[in-house]
């Protein structure tokens, strides 16, 4: 009895120590190396096509890239359960999109409402997987070749490519999602994509380390003779990602990494360039695919509004080089042209994997003062104005950033004035990082606290705060604002009213200047 105890035993710690190296380590065993690799999606002659059963047909891309972001939880705590992502799913794919696009590995229950959402369904989602590394060390002043970095994106390549295909198990960490992801949804996956979004200084360094070579040859990605360092790095990891999916699972897809408009191609003046922080030329045309990987690669970007007039600051050489491009571009179109000249200048499919317009009050851009802040309709207006812009001028279509509005995002113009420990618990509408989604989190269990329509009924049993000289004021709060009700006879729209707000216990003033004011205790801020 003893001995058939302990081998029961055994065998399960075998079996265990098999389950744990499958999906924890992802170990395998090539049995059938000879097997047919199939592409269902595949990148050539400038454009994306999908296998139908039919044949490979044209895919344009119409994407939304989602996140687990949910009011009053950080992005690391992947609060969003599977309910919540299917119905988001489902709500994305009846607004007509048909691709999503996620930043990182998120947890297991996105997947699983992945899969759901696509199982059996006539016109299914499709994937953009990002694989991409951490904040520190895209900020740190090491280069991509530091194991922080490079090798962050080897690991998580190949985690990524495991997630996927439904073979993989991920214990509970800070940086991605986690859970036992058995849900194979690689029959939907359009590509991966590496990088979410490239530190400049990231680039100069790798670039100017002589210890870091210009050339890498792989099984399924090479580099050309022009190649950086910093594009020898990434052929390394798009190369190992494709050879990983390609030995393990006999199948491919498309692999891309990101590139923006700051370390675009493109050389300018050197005046220019050192003004608006343009000091690298990264190029998806120096990677090349093996003639064995079939499925290609395509080339994508992250749009944003990035400088007036950028076409006259190219280099001379530069637009000797461009030729015929610059004279027929359609300025008239989104970012002066600027996907028409990337869609030129690449023979790869391009693909805008970010792009958006934000509702936010606080302004961040020159194109701003004129027009003041969005609404979220003319936010609906631009975006579908603009991805028929970038379609239109020949990419393979567009992800719009983001899906639902992301209250730990910090934005310059307000990262002095807030607690930017404390983003995630209250929506700052000045912000303009907080303001990207189409769909928004309102405060308030059922409804708002308070509207701003001029109608006093709401306000009904709200105890006031102030009452002086026939004028009363009532205060409310919720995780979005401060509402002030001031009630009084004498008050009407020509009214002129000074609210002084009191918020800290040390500091203020207890007089004004113009006009000439007095207080009974300081004032840190006048309304």
């Amino acid at each position: 009895m003893r001995k058939f105890l302990m081998g029961v035993m055994a065998l399960a710690l075998l079996l265990l120590g098999c389950w744990y190296l499958t999906y924890f380590q992802g170990f395998y065993l090539p049995l059938d190396p000879d097997a047919p690799v199939t592409v269902p999606v595949k990148a050539e002659d400038g454009k994306l096509w999908v296998q139908s059963g039919e044949g490979y047909e044209p895919f344009l891309v119409k994407g939304v890239a989602v996140s687990s972001s949910l009011p009053g939880k950080e992005f690391s705590d992947y609060a969003a359960d599977e309910e919540k992502y299917l119905r988001w799913l489902e709500q994305i794919r009846e607004m007509g999109a048909n691709t999503v696009l996620v930043s990182t590995i998120l947890d297991d229950d996105f997947y699983n409402a992945f899969y759901r959402v696509n199982e059996g369904a006539e016109k299914p989602l499709y994937l953009l997987q990002t694989i991409s590394v951490s904040d520190y060390a895209n900020d740190s002043a090491q280069d991509a070749s530091s194991k922080e970095f490079l090798g962050s994106l080897l690991q998580d390549a190949r985690d990524a490519v495991d997630v996927v295909h439904g073979r993989k198990a991920i214990a509970l960490n800070r940086l991605k999602g986690s859970g036992w992801y058995r849900r194979d949804c690689s029959p939907w996956l359009l590509g991966y994509v590496v990088g979410a979004a490239w530190d400049p200084g990231v680039i100069a360094y790798t670039d100017h380390n002589k210890a870091n070579s210009r050339v890498y040859e792989g099984a399924c990605f090479s580099t050309g003779k022009e190649a950086s360092p910093f594009e020898a790095l990434m052929a390394r990891v798009m190369d190992r990602l494709a050879s990983y999916e390609t030995e393990k699972y006999h199948a491919q897809h498309p692999v891309s990494f990101v590139n923006d408009p700051q370390n675009d191609p493109f050389a300018y003046e050197p005046v220019y360039g050192r003004q608006v922080g343009k000091y690298n030329c990264v190029d998806a045309e120096h990677v090349e695919a093996q003639p064995g990987f079939q499925a290609g690669m395509f080339a994508s970007y992250r749009l944003y509004e990035f400088c007036g007039g950028y076409a006259q600051y190219f280099s001379a050489r530069q637009k000797a080089e461009l030729g015929d491009i610059l004279p027929g571009l359609d300025t008239s179109r989104y970012y002066e042209g600027y996907p028409q000249l990337l869609s030129e200048y690449h023979t790869l499919p391009v693909v805008v994997t970010s792009y958006g317009f934000s509702t936010a009050r606080g302004l961040v851009s020159e194109r701003q003062t004129d027009t003041g802040p969005l609404n979220e309709r003319q936010q609906g207006e631009r975006l579908a104005q603009t991805f028929r812009d970038i379609a239109g001028s020949g990419c393979s279509g567009a992800v719009v950033s983001t899906w639902q509005d992301v209250w730990t995002q910090r934005t310059w113009n307000t990262s002095f004035a807030v607690d930017l420990a404390g983003t995630a618990r209250w929506h700052d509408l000045q912000t303009d990082g907080q303001g990207y989604g189409l769909l928004a989190f309102d405060p308030g269990e059922k409804e708002r606290v308070c509207v701003v329509d001029g109608d006093p009924s709401e306000w009904e049993g709200t105890a006031k705060a102030a009452e002086n000289n026939g004028l009363s004021l009532s205060v409310r709060q919720d995780e979005e604002a401060l509402y002030l009700l001031v009630s009084g006879e004498d008050v009407s729209e020509s009214s002129r009213l000074y609210v002084p707000l009191d918020v800290t216990p040390k500091t203020g003033s207890k007089t004004f200047r113009e006009p000439d004011l007095s207080f009974s205790r300081a004032a840190d801020f006048l309304l």
